[in-house]
């Protein structure tokens, strides 16, 4: 009697009532959709790579004031608010592009689901580079991390 549709706003991209999965209704838009979720897995993998790096200056500068000054105590070497807040920042941005792409994900494309694989083998390959540490101390050798803080 009643035919409910359930139908996006964007004239190209359409929900299946059926099924309820994402499609695009132009070869062109879900092109589009497949390069943006590549783009987004990178740009996640970007970011990681941001916050290591800042975390590795924030460490940096306070092994500098810890070997400057020698009345300071290990406490006095936490990140400032500033610093804390730029981490949060980083945190933040990785941990809601990644919720957004499990949503993404959820739609079981199987175009939308390499895309995500294959942006995050590439993203890694690009950015991930800094994680491996030849000739580190024994404490990154078992896991760890000679060069970060705390």
């Amino acid at each position: 009697m009643f035919d409910l549709k359930v139908r996006s706003y964007h004239p190209l991209v359409e929900l299946n009532s059926n099924s309820m999965s994402y499609f695009c209704a132009r070869a062109v838009g879900f092109a589009f959709s497949v390069i943006g979720v590549f783009l987004i897995v990178l740009g996640i993998e970007a970011c990681r790579r941001s916050a290591r790096d800042y975390d590795r200056w924030v460490a940096t500068k306070r092994k500098i004031q810890f070997n400057k000054n020698a009345s300071i105590t290990q406490w006095d070497l936490k990140p400032t608010w500033k610093e804390q807040v730029v981490r949060g920042l980083f945190y933040g941005a990785q941990f809601g592009a990644a919720y957004v792409l499990m949503l993404i994900a959820m739609s079981y494309n199987g175009f939308i689901l390499f895309s995500i694989f294959l942006g995050g083998f590439i993203g890694y390959t690009l950015f991930g580079g800094d994680t491996l540490e030849l000739g580190a101390s024994s404490d990154a050798a078992a896991g760890g991390h000679s060069s970060a803080c705390c």
